[in-house]
């Protein structure tokens, strides 16, 4: 006799695995991007597993044929989760500079997630052990998973796989290698980017629109919450792709090359080949506002200040304390820079007076410091203008949608 399984049709199947997803109140928010997009099974033989683009999922009909429900409903959520944190989109940055470690990145950080779910889930859904006594949501085969990746956010996990490529003599990936081999589903970043700019912004406000309801619906239910999906479809900033564009500004037209650090890839050869720089900004300024209506944002400033040194990577690094003058200067170096929690601890914060930041550039030109760029992290509220810079200058600006700089580059974070 056949099995249920046995007698359902790959789209049939598909679809119970989606049901039985949003049948469980944390995945109820994630009915509307379950929907978005194309959702196919094509008969496509091994190794080909699943594979998104960031709107559309297929599946591969010999891989899926092998799991279990428990599995596929993993691999399900795995996919949407990728859409629903516009991997492709927000840290297209990554996909360009390694595809391999960014997939492999991202794969962490989601199956981690989708792990500590499966356990909420089988510990706190009535009935749960006798519904799924295999679990609800099981990882298949060859995921990416490392525990010590716990609480560590997708460009920390990237550099940190990057940093063990470079120790063992790997060099950058390509984006091959991923599959079957090396996590259960690839990533189709060059897809992605066949999309225009409006087909992205297009998702980017359709899924945003299917979370939110998605979310109305739970709360009118009376779901259980899901932090991650609010934390995905909400981010404070978007550090990865704002830092993108800013510094690609910065660094158009430079050759970012040392001989300080060779590559290791050639030395075996017995070649000394210089290490390329251009994924790192050199001497960067970070310049928090300490007056007194900015210093409870100080936590954030914090929380801010890990996102940019993850992403831009200085191999200089300044932190100005100003308020109406400098109060505090900081400078790090690229082999402490390779280890930003130790940066944190070292921080020290200092000022509380009021608001100019015309003292910033002043005083850079005074100690002769011509950094790369400058972040300029304030709520916008400025005596006497946005100052005179002789470099590039990115102002983060917080609870303040107002404030318009007069000079760089700005974004708008939340207060």
């Amino acid at each position: 006799m056949l099995s249920l399984n046995q007698q359902l049709t790959v789209g049939q199947r598909l679809q119970k695995c989606v049901s039985d997803i949003t049948s469980v109140d944390i995945y109820v928010p994630l009915a509307g991007v379950l929907m978005l997009g194309t959702s196919s099974v094509v008969p496509e033989p091994l190794p080909f597993t699943a594979c998104t683009n960031g709107r559309d999922v297929v599946y591969g009909e010999e891989f899926i044929s092998a799991m279990s429900d428990a599995e596929y409903r993993f691999l399900i959520l795995h996919e949407n989760y990728h859409k629903l944190g516009k991997h492709l989109f927000l840290l297209d940055h990554l996909f360009r500079m390694d595809a391999k470690a960014a997939g492999i990145a991202c794969d962490h950080w989601i199956n981690l997630q989708l792990i500590a779910e499966n356990e909420w889930i089988m510990d706190n859904v009535p009935n749960a052990r006798m519904r799924w006594p295999d679990g609800f949501a099981v990882m298949p085969k060859h995921g990416y998973a490392d525990p010590k990746y716990k609480g560590w956010d997708i460009p920390k996990i990237f550099w940190d796989i990057r940093k063990q490529q470079e120790e063992e003599g790997e060099g950058a990936g390509d984006g091959e290698g991923e599959g079957a081999e090396g996590g259960f589903d690839t990533h189709d970043h060059e897809g992605a980017q066949e999309l225009d700019s409006v087909e992205k912004e297009e998702i980017a406000r359709e899924l945003e629109t299917a979370i939110r309801q998605g979310m109305m619906t739970a709360g009118k239910l009376g779901c259980q919450s899901n932090r991650a999906l609010q934390e995905l479809v909400t981010p404070k900033v978007p550090w990865e792709k704002v830092a993108q564009d800013w510094t690609r500004q910065v660094m158009a037209g430079k050759d970012f090359c040392t001989w300080a650090k060779p590559n290791r890839r050639h030395l075996g050869q017995g070649v000394y080949m210089p290490t390329s720089l251009s994924e790192r900004l050199d001497e960067l300024v970070l310049a928090p506002d300490m007056s007194g209506s900015c210093y409870h944002l100080l936590g954030q400033w914090l929380s801010e200040f890990k996102k940019i040194l993850m992403t831009l990577r200085p191999t200089k690094l300044h932190i100005v304390w100003w308020d109406t003058e400098v109060a505090g200067h900081q400078t790090f170096l690229q082999d402490e820079l390779d280890n930003v929690e130790l940066i944190m601890q070292q921080i020290n914060p200092k000022g509380a007076g009021g608001t100019d930041v015309r003292c910033v550039p002043t005083y850079l030109q005074a100690k002769g410091i011509r950094p790369t760029a400058c972040a300029v992290l304030t709520d916008g509220d400025l005596y006497g203008g946005w100052g005179n810079w002789d470099c590039p200058v990115l102002w983060c600006i917080a609870g303040n949608p107002n404030a318009r700089p007069t000079i760089g580059k700005s974004v708008h974070i939340e207060d």
